[in-house]
């Protein structure tokens, strides 16, 4: 008498896979993380998933691979990635096993490269849904909890968030070079800090005596 012992494997799932909030300007080129925390009874080889948002607000190109970059945990030079003509549907995957995101893994998989074509004071949800993971034998399929984020568009000095750019602005981003803090709508000098030049920059967009683009 022949037996035979089949051993079942676990789904590729992991503890999240989430979308990280982020702002930008309209015209601006945003690149926004998807991550993926602690990967368990992977391998995982290839990853399916929608991203929702408004496309009034956010553009997510076709043209060519600059939709979509490589992630910490898909750098290796046989990753393809897929973008569906809704702008929302992603497919990636290697074909390359030694390449495939590891059980313990944890980073981002891929940036997305949005456009913002939306106006100042616009919000969009950003959504993970229909989240699949596939091992290297294709056969065991597995999802994970989605993390989702927001994505706002704001205008350069405008600190506060409320459209215009006024000496509460300027106060504000003064605070934040005493502090510390650090926020990318106060930072007109575009050197990743906000000192005390930066305030006075916006309070000189108060008065006109400057523009800020």
């Amino acid at each position: 008498m022949l037996s035979l012992c089949l051993h079942a494997s676990a789904n590729p799932t992991a503890d999240s896979m989430s979308i990280m909030s982020a702002a930008g300007e309209r015209g601006e080129i945003v690149h926004v993380p998807i991550n993926i925390v602690n990967v368990v009874s992977g391998p995982i080889q290839t990853i399916r998933f929608d991203v929702l948002y408004d496309h009034s607000i956010l553009k997510l190109d076709c043209d060519g691979n600059n939709a979509i970059l490589n992630g910490d945990l898909t750098a290796g030079i046989n990753w393809t990635f897929i973008l569906g003509t809704n702008e929302q549907s992603i497919t990636f995957g290697t074909s390359d096993q030694s390449e495939a995101i590891r059980n313990s893994s944890t980073g981002s998989v891929i940036l997305l490269n949005f456009t913002v074509i939306g106006t100042t004071g616009q919000a969009t949800p950003l959504e993970l849904s229909d989240i699949e993971f596939s091992d290297p034998s294709g056969y065991n399929l597995g999802t994970a909890p989605a993390i989702n984020g927001t994505f706002a568009v704001y205008r350069l000095g405008d600190v506060n968030g409320d459209g215009e750019i006024t000496s509460a602005d300027a106060a504000i981003a003064l605070q934040m070079a005493v502090s510390g803090e650090y926020s990318k709508m106060a930072d007109i000098s575009g050197d990743n800090h906000v000192t005390s030049l930066d305030a006075l920059m916006i309070q000189q967009a108060v008065t006109d005596s400057i523009i800020i683009d």
